[in-house]
């Protein structure tokens, strides 16, 4: 590419080699040869790309841009209409807290505005409570813009005339849905008291920027889910949860700063090219076409900077013509090379959300699979005599080859691609056109996976009184207990020990309370209740139990003797896990329904009395099943019983030992406890990492509970 900045007489000299795929391109001509195409409609930057054309060679005209500046914000036609509230007055600072509305009008007005108002009749009977907090003190200006709009929400309208504010019902109802419910604030920072789920709604005002730059800004980095609204040109109306607005109000502070006034910031997001790579190039294009390009904010001219995370430029620029400059070469840049379409390159992708070798597996197994069915439809085609065209279409749809598609049609060349695990990135050995279209396939793969946290209570109950029948029937005939139970299929395998009735069953609700309720009434025993955080279509495992030692071979040689004829005996001793065994693997399925494949084992150590081998017995249970629930809803898992038998000899010391004559002076006991052990588990869908923050914090708070009752 040759950029061509002169005098018009120099098109007159001009001569074009021939060279199919070069490209002349150049600022725009007065006269031109008289063999070329002149179009000459510049009006828009669509049209900017068409110059003059001779078969494949062409030269460009690049586009005047330094007419299109920044416009200044224009009012609109109502706007101008509209009388604006007039205040005088310095800075104000206001915080109430469920304050009913007809004392927050009075309050506003006559104590802190200090203005002429009257109030009619039905707004003196509103008791809707308002809550207003502010950070820093506004001018009053402001803080009259902030109570019209609170007011507003509440049907209750302001108008001025001759000096005097009239207070009434608004007939036209702006209400903001749940208001009554929302954290009302003023400023740029949030109370540290105000819980991360709490709604807000917050009035930001801006010095330096406009608010609209804050929302384009939000939207291209995709960093809030908080809603965006203008009051005016220097007022913005946050809504969303209080965790959300916090992240806000951090960039709020970077982008509405002394150094950011006048300056516009603007995100280029770059396909094909490196962003440090198209830095280096761009800052030598705008330097030599008398673009500044600063280092840093305090300077004067573009400042560019390079987000390698998420290939992506942040531009910082105070005219308008500038970024066009910058937007019309990414346009140039920002594409795949076409020069050397049959031969393979070498591209690197550098994975954001996922594994590495997971999404290379995936991509190969796809891959090969289309290859392998191409080779097949490729034969039959042959057989079946099918034309050119259609074949080829077919090759096109179903996977990818080299560009002379006669010569590879029964052969399709493969393609390669491999992960390397310590940059967690894929490389792929492909051609331009290869990778152009599998690289939205890696994007959509690319995605964050989605997770879910599982609370598992662990409780045993004796069946006796309340529970005699099992805890199962007792918790679904007991009317107190609100929500809807269904019963859950599954393969029960059922050991020694006594677990007829093994069930599962779904609860929509709140189950956790009830267990809790039990427990502190000392009818039920908590044995544990783990956390654990699992990806989706993930298996997650919990043990609870201890390992029990068993000989696992014996053997004996009679040539290896102690003393006499007495043989040696070699035993090998093994460990094996006993206890609880839990596996669940989560599938969130994309109607936002929770698929759950659950498997237990509970594993006991009894007393050996089936065989005369010095080893204890281990007891396995097993339960299979699998649900559909929402996210928060709760299964039990029950019915899995064991029975403990025990003898007891107490009596007085040496003298129960006294053949026949001891039985007077002692008492032997037998007891039989039948228990029951149930599962409780609720798995819960992480959509974000807020989420995922508040039940690790709520976690956390769990632990700071349990250790002041320990200091207790």
């Amino acid at each position: 590419m040759i950029l061509l900045t002169s005098c018009s007489r120099l098109a007159e000299k001009l001569e074009v080699i021939p060279d199919r795929k070069s490209t002349l391109e150049r600022e725009p001509f007065k006269e031109f040869r008289e063999d070329y195409t002149v179009n000459d409609d510049f009006d828009s930057q669509e049209n900017a790309n068409i110059g003059l054309r001779r078969g494949t060679k062409s030269v460009e005209r690049i586009p005047n841009f330094q007419a299109n500046e920044f416009q200044a914000v224009q009012t609109s036609d109502r706007a101008k209409i509209k009388k604006d509230l007039v205040v005088s007055g310095g800075k104000v600072k206001v915080n109430v807290e469920s304050i009913p509305l007809n004392e927050f009008v009075d309050f506003i007005f006559s104590s802190v505005l200090k203005m002429n108002y009257t109030v009619d009749k039905n707004v003196k009977k509103m008791k809707q409570p308002i809550t207003l907090n502010m950070a820093a003190p506004l001018p009053n200006k402001q803080v009259l813009t902030v109570v019209e709009n609170i007011l507003k929400s509440e049907s209750v309208g302001i108008s001025q005339e001759e000096g005097m504010l009239f207070i009434t019902p608004s007939s036209k109802r702006e209400r903001v849905q749940g208001l009554s419910d929302r954290y009302i604030s003023v400023g740029r920072s949030l109370s540290s008291n105000l819980q991360d789920n709490q709604k807000v709604l917050m009035f930001v005002p801006f010095y330096y920027t406009k608010p609209k730059e804050l929302s384009d800004l939000s939207r291209r980095l995709k960093v809030s889910k908080v809603k965006i609204n203008f009051l005016n040109e220097n007022i913005a109306v946050l809504s969303g949860e209080a965790f959300d607005v916090r992240q806000l109000l951090e960039l709020v502070k970077i982008v509405d700063s002394p150094a950011m006034e006048q300056k516009v910031p603007y995100m280029v997001e770059l396909e094909y090219i490196e962003v440090k790579k198209f830095v280096e190039r761009m800052t030598s294009i705008l330097e030599s076409n008398a673009i500044p390009v600063a280092k840093s904010i305090r300077e004067v001219g573009m400042v560019l900077t390079p987000i390698e995370e998420i290939n992506t430029l942040l531009v910082l620029s105070s005219k308008k013509s500038w970024v066009d400059m910058l937007t019309f070469w990414k346009n140039k840049l920002d594409v795949l090379s076409e020069v050397d379409t049959e031969h393979s390159h070498l591209y690197i992708y550098k994975v954001k959300h996922r594994k590495a070798d997971e999404l290379a597996e995936v991509l190969q197994e796809v891959l090969s699979t289309n290859s392998s069915n191409n080779t097949t439809n490729s034969n039959n085609n042959t057989n079946n005599n099918i034309t050119n065209s259609q074949e080829n279409n077919r090759v096109n749809n179903l996977s990818f080859r080299d560009g002379n598609q006669t010569q590879n049609r029964e052969n399709p060349r493969e393609i390669n691609i491999k992960s390397d695990l310590h940059t967690n990135s894929l490389m792929m050995n492909m051609t331009p056109a290869e990778y152009k279209k599998i690289l939205p396939v890696i994007k959509k793969l690319d995605a964050l996976p989605l997770q879910v946290v599982v609370e598992v209570t662990l409780a045993e109950v004796d069946m006796t009184d309340t529970f005699n029948l099992g805890f199962e029937w007792s918790i679904l005939n007991n009317k107190a207990i609100t929500g809807t139970a269904t019963q859950v299929s599954g393969a029960h395998t059922l050991g020694l020990g006594g677990a007829a009735g093994v069930t599962s069953t779904l609860f929509t609700s709140n189950l956790t309370s009830v267990i809790n309720a039990f427990a502190e009434k000392k009818e039920l025993d908590i044995l544990s209740r783990p956390r654990l955080v699992i990806l989706n279509n993930k298996t997650g495992n919990i043990n609870v139990g201890q390992q029990v030692p068993v000989v696992s071979s014996e053997a004996s040689a009679t040539d290896l003797t102690t003393t006499g004829t007495t043989p040696s005996i070699l035993r090998n001793i093994s460990y094996i896990t006993t206890g609880m065994t839990l596996n669940l693997t989560p599938t969130i399925n994309s109607n936002g329904t929770l698929s759950l494949d659950i498997a237990v084992t509970l594993s006991e150590a009894q007393t050996n009395q089936t065989s005369s081998i010095d080893s204890p017995l281990i007891v396995n249970r097993s339960l299979t099943t699998s649900a559909v629930m929402q996210s928060g809803n709760s299964i039990l898992l029950g019915g899995i019983i064991s029975h403990n038998k025990s003898n007891g000899n107490t009596g007085v010391p040496l003298l129960k030992e006294i053949p026949w004559l001891g039985n007077i002076f002692k008492s032997q006991s037998q007891s039989h406890v039948k228990t029951e052990l149930i599962i409780l588990i609720k798995p819960k869908i992480l959509e974000n990492n807020r989420e995922l923050y508040e039940e690790t914090n709520n976690f956390k708070l769990l632990l700071q509970e349990l250790q002041k009752n320990i200091n207790l």
